[in-house]
């Protein structure tokens, strides 16, 4: 049999570092042939490794749904998918519509609050609500200083503390002001200011204007809304105040409530095209993990799952140095053969060095191999006597 070269030499393997997988601690190896580079950043105290992901501004859809096949994650098709959440949220005049699901609009709430107190953050429409959010702050302004006043109004009054003048505000102010129950609201309560910028439509259509544009920037606020739209888990790390925080953003199929939404009746009644939910633009993924880092994200996998791909991956290219050592065919058959081989050496060698795990391989291997070939040579050498034999016999009969 020709022998080939050896598998690279694994003896010189320091600090073998080891993790669970499936339950069991397996020690991996290097990685043989495997380039790095795409690895944009691994920090020692950082539990996640982050990669190149396209920042064209839809780095979110990048990020999550895109592939390294030509270089830094990227997504085809990420403008369409960016168009297909607007399309989704155009079936809405507003938060206010009786046809949002609840879960919607409180995840919306989170969104809009953000630009009553930075409106520039609504990319390109900013100026399409400046003098509404002005306007919004005029009156809890006003508002503030009316419950300074009533409640002013009321210690003096009825000599009491101010903790038990706000507890019943709304009281005093019909008492002493005369004021009804929507001129309350209107004149002390500072959230049902906030609520009414917030359910505007004005604000939701600049909201739409700008959600469709490449450089309006995902929340992460909005990120459950992705999420439940695409019917994936996305897991977004990031740092806050140099430390590393993760949050899980589960699908929630009662935000999108296509038993509701797709109402064809209602519908046709509004006039209203009805949405069907597009699985073949965003695929089947059941979960991602990202990196949130400024204003961009990253396609980023935690240590542990980065370990064990690196793992899973040096260990095929060892086997396949095995078969080819060795001189036998990597069908499927074979290499299972020789693979739950090495995994036996591996579990009982594991803290041993990962070259005498392959060298005991290719011996058991070679064994094997020899065996087989063994009792074949064995038949051939007796059909081979038995045919000198006879010829013997037959030239020596008288």
């Amino acid at each position: 049999m020709r022998k080939r070269k050896l598998p690279n030499d694994f003896s010189d393997v320091q600090s073998l570092k080891r993790f669970k997988n499936s339950g069991q601690e397996i020690t991996p190896y290097p990685v043989i042939g495997r380039s790095v580079s795409d690895v944009e950043q691994k920090l020692s105290s950082s539990q996640v490794v982050k990669y190149s992901t396209t920042g064209d501004g839809n780095c979110f859809f990048h990020a999550v749904f895109g592939d390294n096949s030509s270089g830094p994650y990227k997504a085809e098709r990420a403008q369409d998918m960016r168009m297909e959440w607007h399309k989704f949220l155009s079936q809405f005049t507003s938060l206010d519509d009786h046809n949002m699901p609840d879960s919607l609009r409180s995840q919306l709430e989170k969104v809009f609050n953000m630009f009553l107190n930075k409106p520039g953050d609504l990319t390109g429409e900013s100026d399409k609500i400046k003098e509404l959010v002005e306007q919004t702050k005029r009156k809890i302004e006003n508002v503030e200083d009316n419950v300074k006043r009533l409640v002013n109004k009321v210690v003096s009054k009825l000599n009491i503390p101010c903790d038990q003048a706000m507890l019943n505000l709304r009281e005093y102010a019909e008492t002493l002001n005369n004021h009804s129950e929507d001129e309350y609201d209107d004149q002390y309560n500072s959230e049902f200011i906030t609520r009414s910028f917030l359910n505007e439509s004005k604000l939701y259509q600049a909201y739409l204007k700008a959600i469709e544009r490449p450089n309006y920037f995902i929340f992460i606020e909005e990120v459950q809304v992705l999420a439940s739209l695409a019917n994936i888990e996305i897991n977004v790390h990031c740092e806050v105040d140099g430390r590393e925080e993760q949050q899980k953003f589960e699908p929630n199929p009662e935000m999108i409530n296509p038993e509701m939404i797709n109402n064809d009746q209602l519908n046709e009644l509004l006039n209203r095209e009805s949405y069907k939910l597009n699985d073949e633009l965003w695929g089947s993924k059941e979960r991602e993990t990202i990196y949130l880092e400024g204003n961009h994200y990253s396609r980023a996998k935690t240590k542990e799952i980065q370990e064990q791909e690196d793992f899973l991956l040096a260990k095929r290219f060892q086997i396949d140095e095995i078969l080819e050592y060795c001189n036998i065919p990597k069908n499927i058959s074979e290499r299972a053969k020789v693979e739950k081989r090495f995994d036996e050496l591996l579990a009982k060698n594991a803290d041993g060095k990962i070259g005498d795990v392959i060298g005991q391989c290719i011996n058991d291997v070679q064994q094997r191999i020899k065996c087989l070939e063994e009792p074949v040579l064995s038949r051939r050498c007796s059909v081979e006597k038995v045919h000198v034999e006879k010829t013997f016999y037959q030239q020596h009969v008288p």
